[in-house]
């Protein structure tokens, strides 16, 4: 999220961009969750606490105030990494139950300067060791080129 919405001031710095799992639509992440995990943590129940509380505390640990969640829905990454991004990889795997990989597939249909070869049977963060070597081969062999 913060890499895209930075993208205006680093995009001309950078030769070419990794994104592995990007979050590209805070609405349908955060703020209307649909997958399994945003669903837990940012679902009806879990935002009730930011209103009552002044923040929610994300898996334990991570506090986010509720002005985070007032300011998500004038942040538009994928109309950032359109506009300003260079060169990007986008790994995803199409079993992320985290953040969306059809919204990334189709950012990457529409972004024309982004690769996106999907992770098949990879999920959030690449767990085990095939995902991980192969995000790792994939994005070595990526940014060899540059």
């Amino acid at each position: 999220m913060a890499t895209g919405l930075s993208m205006p001031w680093l995009g001309k710095r950078l030769a070419g961009l990794v994104l592995w799992n990007p979050v590209l639509d805070l609405r349908r992440t955060f703020l209307e969750p649909e997958l399994p995990w945003g669903v837990a943590n940012f679902g009806p129940a879990a935002m009730a606490r930011p209103a009552e509380d002044g923040c929610l505390v994300l898996n334990g640990v991570f506090p986010l105030g509720r002005v985070l969640f007032a300011e998500m829905p004038g942040y538009r990454p994928i109309e950032a990494y359109a506009a300003h991004s260079p060169p990007a990889l986008v790994l995803h795997g199409d079993r992320d139950g985290h953040v969306s990989f059809d919204i990334a597939r189709r950012a990457a249909e529409t972004i024309r300067h982004w690769e996106f070869p999907p992770l098949s049977g990879a999920t959030h963060g690449f767990h085990g060791p095939e995902h991980e070597a192969a995000a790792v081969a994939v994005t070595t062999r990526w940014l060899t080129q540059f």
